[in-house]
């Protein structure tokens, strides 16, 4: 049986890496063929760009449940790569297990080169009375109630998966919120009052 171990010996023998595309589902190495040595695998892996290591300030007011527009996911991908009909799935949790639910979004472009796109933005904190979170199970009070996050994500294209890409974190901390001529949101708007937004020390989100 071929398996990883026997394909990555030849890789390292003939000194070059197997290469896959969506349409040809073999790869030469040396004298050997190989069909699909790794399944479904054939996208290459997402490499995360933000939020990789970032601590956001949750600037709080009186009634803020909830981030006022959430966070995008920003990754890079190489630059030949067609993201039109792909999808970006993101698991994220306060434990490293990842026992959480997948959020399939869209990639879009944030405009900072070819390469680097970003998911829409998603809300990964909310605030709620005691008497609801009783009633949250033991996993959805590990997703919402850590202040540091872990995810990873993986991108889909008709029918076909990149693998998971490494795994990455984040933090939150809180804040009173403040008014006044403060800095620019993730979409380059002005932000004079501070309620609801998550700071990262360079962009309110």
């Amino acid at each position: 049986m071929i398996t990883n171990a026997t394909i990555l010996a030849e890789c390292k023998k003939k000194l070059t890496n197997p290469t896959f595309s969506i349409t040809d589902y073999t790869s030469s190495i040396g004298k050997a063929s190989y069909d699909k040595p790794y399944g479904l695998v054939y996208i290459p892996t997402p490499r995360l760009a933000f939020p990789t290591g970032v601590t956001f300030e949750m600037c709080l007011g009186q009634t803020t449940e909830a981030p006022k527009n959430g966070i995008p996911f920003k990754f890079y991908m190489p630059d030949d790569w067609d993201y039109s009909g792909s999808q970006c799935w993101i698991v994220f949790s306060g434990d490293k297990f990842l026992r959480t639910t997948e959020y399939s979004l869209s990639p879009i472009s944030d405009g900072g080169g070819t390469d680097l796109y970003k998911t829409d933005r998603v809300i990964t904190w909310h605030s709620w009375e005691l008497s609801t979170w009783k009633l949250f199970p033991n996993l959805l009070k590990i997703h919402y109630g850590y202040t540091t996050f872990y995810y990873r994500i993986k991108i889909e294209k008709s029918g076909y998966y990149s693998a998971w890409s490494e795994l990455s974190s984040f933090s939150t901390s809180f804040r009173e919120a403040e008014q006044g001529v403060l800095g620019t949101d993730g979409d380059g708007g002005s932000v004079t009052d501070e309620t609801g937004y998550m700071f990262d020390g360079v962009k309110y989100w």
